[in-house]
């Protein structure tokens, strides 16, 4: 069945459709989302909303987003967010450093679709990533996911939560990039990730799948948008109005660009930081970063200069990187 709950969010109210059929998700239920978690918080209005335990889609429609006659369908979607906390062991095991690893999927799973979305011609499904040279590159990573179980792991690998990725741009920075996000829940203790696709001038001009495959679009760029809120430390810092603001970074990575290959402390991800405003106008969405209309407007204009800690992961600190467990 589908179970629907209408929440308030400014002065629409947005429908969530929570999919329980097991035939959504190749046999494995679509549990909602851990109490208390909202991942589509600060994210921008949706178009089609899709709620998965471990995070949420804004899926493209038959919409016009080029602003040429007729309808347009990218099969993408148009942002995906998450919230991630921090992951712990239970305490009697967290001095073994063989306790900080998630228990995960033995097998890779399938990818699959929306049955009603396919139909509908909106999306597409696995066929068209064949043999196309692209990955199907996760926008919520499935590792980071993984904090919330197997089965929401396991609902990453729909085509709703992909983009056509460059494998040496999504398997590199991109993948660095998600490492990153993972490293700041551990220090913060809780982040919300935004990301998605870029098309330069709204225009698509390339896809993957043949002729009588649901062709995808391939996007220019990848942004993602990563809030928290403030530390005590950094509320000291700002005027009063700005003290319940997010922390913000904005990073924009076109597909292709130099410096993407080679170890991952050579990445220097502090040179994609952007403005939210830039992404905005990329892309067409409209972010609400905050209530207060002129906190939002300095938030969107203001580029953070600097990454958060930790700048750069080491994959053997147990509290930083929680990796899959191996058994």
């Amino acid at each position: 069945m589908i179970r629907i709950m209408v929440i308030g969010r400014g002065l629409l109210p947005v429908v969530l459709l929570l999919l329980w059929s097991s035939s959504h998700a190749a046999s494995k239920p679509v549990q909602p989302p851990p109490e208390g978690y909202d991942h589509a918080k600060f994210a921008p209005e949706p178009d089609i909303l899709k709620v998965f335990r471990g995070f949420a889609v804004s899926f493209d429609s038959k919409d016009d987003d080029d602003g040429d006659p007729g309808p347009d369908l990218l099969r993408v979607p148009h942002w995906v967010g998450q919230e991630i906390r921090r992951w712990e062991p239970p305490m009697n095991d967290q001095e073994d450093d063989e306790a900080w690893c998630l228990d995960t999927l033995k097998k890779r799973p399938k990818w699959f679709t929306d049955p009603d979305l396919y139909a509908s011609g909106v999306a597409g499904n696995d066929d068209s990533y064949r043999s196309s040279g692209f990955d199907r590159g996760h926008m919520a990573m499935k590792l980071l996911v993984e904090r919330l179980g197997k089965d929401a792991a396991y609902n990453t690998h729909t085509v709703l939560n992909a983009i056509p990725q460059r494998p040496k741009f999504n398997r590199a920075i991109w993948q660095s990039l998600e490492i990153l996000t993972g490293a700041w829940a551990q220090t913060y203790g809780q982040i919300w990730v935004i990301q998605g696709p870029i098309f330069y001038d709204l225009r698509t001009v390339s896809w993957i799948g043949d002729d009588d495959e649901r062709r995808i679009a391939v996007p220019d760029a990848v942004f993602k948008v990563v809030d928290r809120f403030k530390t005590a430390a950094e509320k000291e810092k700002v005027a009063p109005r700005d003290k319940e603001a997010p922390a913000v970074l904005a990073f924009l990575y076109p597909q292709v660009g130099p410096g993407y290959f080679g170890s991952s402390d050579e990445f220097r991800h502090a040179r994609f930081l952007t403005t939210i405003d830039e992404i905005e106008e990329l892309t067409g969405l409209d972010f609400k970063p905050s209530d207060d209309p002129r906190v939002e407007r300095t938030l969107e204009r203001t580029p953070a200069t600097e990454l958060w800690d930790p700048p750069v992961v080491d994959r053997n600190d147990r509290r930083n990187f929680v990796p899959a467990c191996r058994s």
